[in-house]
Order: C-alpha cells, then structure tokens, then sequence
C-alpha cells in the first residue's frame, strides 16, 4: 500500500542518521585534537635554510603560436 512505512524504515532512517552523526563527531575529533602530545625531539624547531642556486636557470624556449607556419611550409 502506498504511503505506509514499517518499523524496518524507520530502523533504517535512524541508522542512516546515527551513522552520519557518528561520522561527523569523528571527524570534529580528527580536526580539534592535538596532533602530537609532546614534541619529538628535545631541541626547539628551527627554520629550515633556503637558498638559490649558484647558476641561473636556463631559459626555456618559448611555446608555438597556434596557427604560427613551420619554417619551409606557407
């Protein structure tokens, strides 16, 4: 009959939204909690140092033009 829902569809809407509910509290839990309890070694963190190459990039050649011609071609 149209329009009647038993106890097995409401058991099953319960366990979607218990199941979804479930999920978000795990996933607070995973974003608020502190990712490490203490820190894994005794120094302080220090900045890792950057710096450049010593010899300049060398330049790439530039891309060709859509509808450009070849050398040799019209």
């Amino acid at each position: 009959m149209v329009g009647e829902a038993g106890t097995g569809a409401t058991r099953e809407i319960l366990m979607v939204f218990g199941l979804a509910l479930a999920g978000i509290f795990l996933a607070l839990i995973a974003v608020f909690a502190p990712w490490y309890g203490e820190s894994v070694s005794p120094e302080r963190p220090v900045v890792v140092e950057m710096h450049a190459p010593d010899r300049p990039p060398v330049p790439a050649s530039p891309p060709a033009r859509a509808g450009a011609t070849l050398p040799g071609t019209r």
